[in-house]
């Protein structure tokens, strides 16, 4: 091979080779934002330390910052493990159901303690920034999939059962069973369509269950019971 050839054939090497790095580069910084996003999520959410996933993932505390910081500007986030339910404000809500099959059932609350244990679903679903943060109202989609609403509320007189009114209404149901869910202080109603497949019980007291939120205890929720309730 003369040496016009080779070096061309080299210079073809040296751009499959920068091709290929630039591949890996990109690759490794992916790579470092999931590694900074997966420590944000375990300091903020399940309380390990920066230090301690740093010493997991090999690298120094100072560079995990740095990781972090980049994760946290280009808005890199991992899929939540603990599956918690989503958190909406009304204007989605009905683009939701839209993607999920339809309305199935609503459960409001003035107590939301009440919602919680009446949706069935795990505490760990519920949690934010590892605090338990419990609805007034929430939604099941037909497929199966929860969602709280924010900013409404039920059972009185007053911005919150008003913004749910609002909610419903453009829900498409009907005035006697938006009325019925926004003003009672708890309702637990299940759909067909959008016609009761239920209808909404009597207005009942601020706790419909008797129970209050769990609490952790070690590596368990425990639902605390007064002893007055026992007598």
């Amino acid at each position: 091979m003369d040496a016009q050839l080779a070096r061309y054939s080299l210079n073809r090497d040296l751009e499959r080779l920068s091709h290929e790095r630039q591949r890996l580069l990109q690759q490794v910084e992916e790579c470092n934002l999931r590694i900074g996003a997966t420590t944000d999520y375990l300091r903020r959410e399940l309380g390990q330390s920066k230090a301690a996933s740093a010493e997991v993932a090999g690298i120094s505390a100072s560079h995990m910052t740095e990781l972090m910081a980049r994760a946290t500007e280009t808005g890199t986030r991992i899929e939540d493990p603990l599956q918690r339910i989503a958190w909406l404000d009304s204007h989605a809500v009905a683009d939701f159901l839209d993607v999920h099959g339809g309305l199935n059932r609503i459960i409001a609350s003035f107590a939301p303690a009440a919602v919680f244990h009446g949706s069935r679903q795990h505490p760990d679903r519920f949690l934010d920034g590892g605090h338990l943060r419990l609805p007034h109202l929430m939604i099941q989609a037909r497929d199966g999939d929860w969602v709280a609403v924010n900013d409404v509320n039920v059972g009185y007189g007053g911005t919150g059962p008003s913004n749910t009114k609002r909610l419903l209404d453009g829900l498409g149901l009907d005035d006697q069973t938006v009325w019925d869910i926004a003003y009672s202080r708890h309702s637990d109603v299940s759909f067909n369509d959008l016609r009761l497949a239920v209808p909404p019980p009597p207005d009942q007291p601020d706790s419909a269950t008797g129970l209050a939120a769990p609490t952790r205890v070690g590596d368990l929720w425990v639902v605390p019971i007064d002893d007055a309730d026992l007598l």
